[in-house]
């Protein structure tokens, strides 16, 4: 899969010891993320030192985790599921489940009164991106909006 190896940001999700869900941005140079092969996924990199995703002791061994990488620009976007663990470079994910791209669920938005742009993942969940303060002139959604995962 490329198309991980051109990206310079994903989100990853998965619980903590509490079993809460933790949503998590991880950035880097492109070539941070990629596929080593069909089944494994690497991550050079690591969520915010303060984030719970983070710290291995933070997370239980074999718990599922999501990745989900978007390129809004060509409305191109991977999403997959596995299992996460750490390593001395970062995060590996083995893969057990991938989501074909289709462009008609990433719609173009642009000044939507939403606040961000979203879209339609293949099972029919609503997942948006946007921020806390404003986008655009449009307002944000307010912090009890309802929310939902990506695996």
């Amino acid at each position: 899969m490329r198309f991980l190896a051109t990206q310079r940001w994903i989100i990853v999700g998965a619980t903590d010891t509490a079993g809460r869900v933790w949503a998590s941005p991880v950035a880097g140079a492109p070539g941070f993320v990629r596929a080593a092969d069909e089944t494994i996924v690497r991550i050079d990199a690591l969520p915010v030192t303060s984030h719970p995703l983070r710290n291995p002791a933070d997370r239980p061994a074999g718990q599922p985790a999501g990745l989900l990488a978007i390129d809004l620009g060509r409305r191109t976007r991977a999403r997959i599921n596995g299992t996460l663990r750490h390593d001395a470079c970062g995060m590996v994910m083995s893969v057990e489940r991938t989501y074909p791209n289709c462009m008609k669920y990433i719609q173009r938005r642009e000044g939507a009164a939403s606040g961000g742009i979203f879209f339609f993942d293949p099972d029919g969940i609503r997942l948006e991106i946007f921020t806390q303060t404003r986008a655009g002139v449009a307002p944000a959604p307010s912090g009890t909006a309802p929310t939902c995962g990506f695996f």
